[in-house]
């Protein structure tokens, strides 16, 4: 199994007051032994990682604590159906739920999407020759 493991204690971002979470993954495969992030939902972060990397969808992944319950996972899943959801908590009478994941919405994915993109160079005209020449 996989393990995504929570190194410290959360922290709140202020714009959108969401917790974020340090994470590692141990056992990514042969060439990615050991992987790093931060994320509100760990668990689906690390599959959506992990996915882009390769892995198995099949593959069994699951969260763990660094401290006294480190062998005891708080939630697994496998990586595919992990990539495929997000954890939905906007509104604050109706608790957290799974919902697909949507590329498109994704504010790391964005970035990645315009950083790709040629930058356009500015258009200004050019200064044009001076023809009026005093000998």
């Amino acid at each position: 199994m996989i393990r995504v493991i929570l190194t410290g204690p959360g922290f709140r971002r202020a714009p959108d007051r969401k917790t974020i979470f340090p994470y590692i993954i141990r056992n990514a495969g042969a060439t990615h032994e050991v992987l790093q992030g931060f994320s509100s939902s760990p668990l689906l972060d690390a599959c959506r990682r992990l996915h882009r990397l390769g892995i198995a969808p099949g593959a069994e992944i699951g969260l763990f604590d660094l401290g006294q319950y480190r062998d005891q996972y708080r939630v697994k899943t496998t990586v595919g159906f992990g990539a495929m959801m997000r954890v939905k908590d906007d509104d604050a009478k109706s608790p957290p739920r799974l919902v697909p994941y949507d590329a498109d919405q994704d504010p790391s994915a964005l970035r990645a999407k315009l950083a790709a993109q040629p930058r356009q160079r500015s258009r200004s005209p050019k200064p044009k020759p001076d023809t009026d020449q005093a000998a």
